[in-house]
């Protein structure tokens, strides 16, 4: 309200005071005297989400719970258990390398868990898929390692199935010293032919064969395999990030 306006409606202003110092006062109350309000911006401001720089891959320890997978007589051994001990090593040492990959499995434990939800944790949370079993054969001079895959058409990805199993044979057996069995197109086994995702089934070795069951028993090879797992999912897991950039 105006200095005016106040002595308009109270009369309470001198009469003796001049006109000048009545307008000197008024001119404090007038509205070019008041600063002017600033709209104040409350929104938050858009924040650009941080890339992601690293591959997310999954580790299927094949078999497991009620499935014990190939069996050897003597000793008495289920795949099952050799599987797991191989993931589970190269797990440890992938979560180590955090900065480029983030690792699960598909299982933990003994528990079983169906071939349909081991493809759908894949497809659902996975850039590639590694499935670690160990192979039988009738002749027992039959060793090595092998790798299977399964060309997926029309899938958008960094490198192919076939690409992932070619690097994966060649680094485990590059850390192993095994006889190199190579690569197999497969057809039929069902998480090859299911996944949406670049996958490979390696074999890391025959039960029916007694040197290489009795080294997929020591620790130390134990290690060679997962240290070569290892390189190679490293190897792929950077062609995801270069994508990615």
């Amino acid at each position: 309200m105006g200095l005016a306006v106040l002595i308009y409606m109270y009369g309470t202003v001198s009469e003796r005071a001049s006109t000048a110092a009545l307008n000197e006062q008024a001119a404090v109350f007038t509205p070019a005297a008041i600063p002017p309000l600033t709209q104040t911006n409350t929104q938050t401001p858009t924040q650009t989400p941080t890339p992601v720089t690293y591959a997310n891959v999954l580790i299927d320890p094949g078999h497991g719970g009620e499935d014990n997978g190939a069996e050897v007589e003597s000793p008495a051994i289920n795949e099952k258990v050799l599987n797991m001990t191989i993931a589970s090593r190269l797990y440890e040492l992938l979560k180590k390398d955090t900065g480029r990959v983030r690792v699960t499995m598909t299982r933990y434990s003994e528990t079983t868990v169906s071939r349909p939800r081991r493809v759908e944790i894949a497809n659902e949370t996975a850039d590639f898929f590694i499935s670690i079993h160990c192979n039988t054969n009738e002749a027992s001079i039959a060793r090595g390692v092998s790798t299977y895959y399964q060309t997926h058409e029309g899938i958008d990805k960094p490198f192919t199935s076939k690409e992932l199993a070619e690097v994966i044979q060649r680094t485990t057996v590059e850390a192993t010293g095994a006889r190199d069995r190579g690569i197999v197109y497969d057809e039929e086994l069902y998480l090859l032919n299911h996944t949406t995702v670049p996958t490979a089934l390696i074999e890391v070795g025959y039960l029916t064969n007694p040197d290489e069951l009795q080294l997929l028993l020591d620790y130390d090879y134990v290690n060679l395999l997962a240290e070569g797992l290892r390189k190679g999912i490293l190897e792929m897991a950077d062609r995801v990030i270069a994508a990615r950039r």
